[in-house]
């Protein structure tokens, strides 16, 4: 175990337990990048010690801009008014690690994000999304 792991416990399963299903178990904790296991066998039966992987680095983030708009003679307008605040880089980022694109679907959801403020997560739009990754301090 390095030193950026703390062990957090062992799940002990009794001999009668079949072999397949501990090996989900392994290959379920196995898929989270936070979680390492550790396999130990004996006649009572398996144990798998389980650490967490703790990194020194903080998270990445992105500043997420709401911007409102209002409707005018059927027209939406942009507000000059705005609404910032950050969300996790995991969570403004599509599989491949790209910043999701502004102004679109794909970024819309972000206004229900649990760290949006309430008058973000009530505003009945219509609104767009912009979005800038953070520098995090080294």
């Amino acid at each position: 175990m390095s030193p950026d792991d703390v062990s957090r416990g062992d799940l002990i399963f009794e001999a009668e337990t079949p072999p397949p299903f501990v090996d989900l178990v392994e290959q379920t904790l196995e898929q989270s990048e936070h979680i390492a296991t550790t396999r130990s066998t004996d006649d009572d039966g398996a144990v798998l010690t389980i650490d967490e992987r703790i990194s020194d680095h903080e998270p990445e983030t992105v500043e997420v801009t709401f911007h409102l708009q209002v409707w005018t003679d059927g027209r939406a307008y942009t507000s000059d008014d705005t609404i910032q605040f950050t969300v996790p880089e995991s969570d403004a980022t599509d599989r491949a690690g790209e910043l999701l694109e502004d102004r679109c679907a794909a970024s819309d959801p972000l206004k229900n994000h649990a760290n949006a403020p309430p008058s973000v997560q009530h505003y009945p739009g219509p609104y767009y999304v912009t979005l800038e990754r953070l520098d995090t301090p080294q």
